[in-house]
């Protein structure tokens, strides 16, 4: 199917077009003109003539005269994929002279890149992300008064979701420990996860109904709110696994993301052990297009030193700008990179704190 869409595309493209117009007249004027006419012969010489170089027009290639100037949709309806990579290559080639460099930059960065029209949840698009946490914080269970971190997460970019058996239906993790966290990576229908190390003391039983108790997760598609659910909206999407819990969104909005780029807003909030003090914001998986933000708050009454290492993956002219600032409510960290940035998987940036001490104040002789 795919070389008769390719033969559709090239016969009527744009020049194609006038060609069968100048093809119907001259066969039409062959036939229509009077046999005994004046200078009969010479009209149905000449329309033969003209009709023959339309069709000569429609179905031989015109890349010789024209190959600087073609369109994008002109290249894939005319040119076979095969020699548009051979192309790629050799543009590439004449402009770099090492050969074994030349030959990465085709394979290790063009390649990938354009492969993503593949794939395309694999690109995402101007991403802010923000984290703040409340290191002192405690809640009620079981009756007993439980000293706990609370995290407002909020990912807003804009990106296509992944293509997938049930692609009306994404969700949102959190998990018990590492392994259970490591595998959700795994899943195409998990679009946010993080992880909660409350007591190991807990049953897993216990630790589901704490978490799902002080944890949320909301949705937002383009302006238009999606409602979670916890239960699987299909059996065979059940976590199947109790060091898991899942926050299901499944809406008409959800199955558009699919086919189109979409701004989405993943609101996450989720409570977390108190002796953890590091957060990694890893972006594994995806390439970000148009530039990172990236902001990290402390809401505390106690002092705390904020610190953090970036590992981010761009191309060398791009630069970031990070600072951290105390504020009144704790320390803040910003990481800005330029809006053009790429930013290749891999990358991310580890934050980490603890309260302060007097050495860190200066205070010790």
């Amino acid at each position: 199917m795919r070389w008769l869409l390719r033969v559709w595309k090239f016969i009527t493209r744009g020049r194609a077009l006038g060609a069968w117009l100048m093809f119907v007249i001259a066969i039409a004027v062959y036939l229509l003109y009077p046999a005994g006419g004046w200078a009969h012969e010479a009209f149905a010489q000449g329309s033969l003539i003209v009709a023959s170089i339309g069709l000569s027009t429609i179905f031989l290639p015109e890349l010789s005269s024209n190959l600087w100037t073609l369109k994008s949709s002109e290249i894939s309806s005319l040119v076979p994929e095969e020699k548009v990579r051979a192309l790629q290559r050799s543009i590439v080639e004449s402009q770099v002279d090492d050969p074994n460099w030349s030959h990465s930059i085709v394979d290790d960065a063009l390649v990938p890149l354009v492969n993503t029209r593949l794939a395309p949840h694999q690109v995402v698009f101007s991403t802010s992300y923000s984290v703040t946490v409340h290191p002192d914080s405690s809640a009620l269970f079981a009756k007993e008064k439980v000293n706990l971190a609370a995290y407002e997460c909020h990912l807003s970019s804009k990106r296509c979701l992944p293509r997938r058996a049930h692609d009306d239906v994404f969700w949102v993790t959190l998990a018990r420990d590492s392994a259970s966290l490591h595998a959700e990576y795994h899943e195409p229908g998990c679009i946010y996860r993080e992880v909660a190390e409350i007591d190991p003391g807990l049953s897993d039983e216990a630790w589901q109904k704490m978490v799902g108790t002080y944890s949320s997760a909301r949705v937002i598609i383009d302006g238009t709110s999606i409602t979670a659910t916890r239960d699987a909206p299909y059996s065979d999407l059940a976590a199947g696994n109790s060091k898991l819990v899942r926050w299901y969104f499944t809406s008409p909005e959800v199955s558009g993301a699919v086919e189109h780029a979409r701004r989405i807003d993943i609101y996450f909030d989720y409570i977390q052990n108190q002796s953890v003090s590091t957060f990694p914001a890893l972006f594994s998986s995806y390439y970000l297009a148009d530039g990172l933000r990236f902001v990290f708050n402390l809401q505390t009454s106690r002092p705390y030193t904020l610190t953090h290492e970036s590992f981010l993956a761009y191309a060398l002219p791009h630069a970031t700008h990070e600072s951290v600032v105390e504020k009144a409510v704790g320390p803040e960290l910003l990481v800005v990179t330029s809006d053009s940035a790429l930013i290749w998987p891999g990358s991310g940036i580890y934050v980490s704190w603890h309260p302060t001490s007097a050495g860190d104040l200066g205070l010790v002789d």
